[in-house]
Formats: C-alpha cells, sequence, structure tokens
C-alpha cells in the first residue's frame, strides 16, 4: 500500500471513532469560551461564570449537552422544551468556578449581579 493511502486510513478511522464518542451524563462539558454558542439565545458564551449546560437524553443511554451563556436560558430552555429527557444540570460554584449539579445549588437573587441576560 502506498504511505498516502495508509495516512488516509488512519485519519478516516480517527474520524469515525470522534464522531461515535459518548456524552457522558454526569461528566460536565468542556465550553470553549467566546466561541461555543448558547443553545436558548445564540449568544456567545464568554463568561465563565454565568455559563451553564444540561444533558438531554435523545435516546436511551444516548445523551446530547446543551449549553448556556447564563443559568436563567438554561431553566428557559427547558421549561420552553418539556419534550426533553434532562439528565443533568451543571452550573458554576461562583467562588471557586467549578461545575457543580445545579440541583444541588444554592441561587442567590441580587439585583447588583448582573449576568448576560
Amino acid at each position: 500500500m502506498r504511505p498516502t493511502t495508509i495516512l488516509s486510513l488512519v485519519l478516516f478511522v480517527f474520524l469515525v471513532a470522534a464522531c461515535g464518542a459518548k456524552v457522558d451524563p454526569n461528566t460536565p462539558p468542556e465550553i470553549v469560551y467566546g466561541e461555543d454558542i448558547c443553545d436558548q439565545c445564540g449568544m456567545i458564551i464568554s463568561d465563565e461564570r454565568f455559563a451553564a449546560a444540561a444533558v438531554v437524553e435523545v435516546a436511551e443511554n444516548d445523551y446530547e449537552q446543551r449549553l448556556f451563556d447564563d443559568i436563567g436560558g438554561m431553566f428557559r430552555y427547558a421549561a420552553e422544551h418539556p419534550e426533553l429527557h434532562f439528565a443533568t444540570f451543571f452550573v458554576h460554584d461562583y467562588n471557586s468556578k467549578e461545575w457543580i449539579d445545579a440541583r444541588e445549588a444554592h441561587f442567590v437573587l441580587a439585583d447588583d449581579l448582573h449576568t448576560p441576560m
């Protein structure tokens, strides 16, 4: 076999493997800030403090991530899509900026805290 044919086959195998990657509903997403788009409003997700994510079960044991620039946008999206099965919701801890399960988080309403939306 020619080297270009072998290289093409190797690249094809890696491409197919990457397309078949499974989403783990218990693993927070890796958002590319400044590039990824909010599934609710279409804005670019740029501020880690307010970014949120949900994991939706689209088929049995088949999950997809939904990304949001704002916690409120994530909850609006969930309310507007009752047909979807939401497996997990993720938000950032305000101080540590670590991903946490939104169902275990405590939320604060404050007039002096402004989110993207």
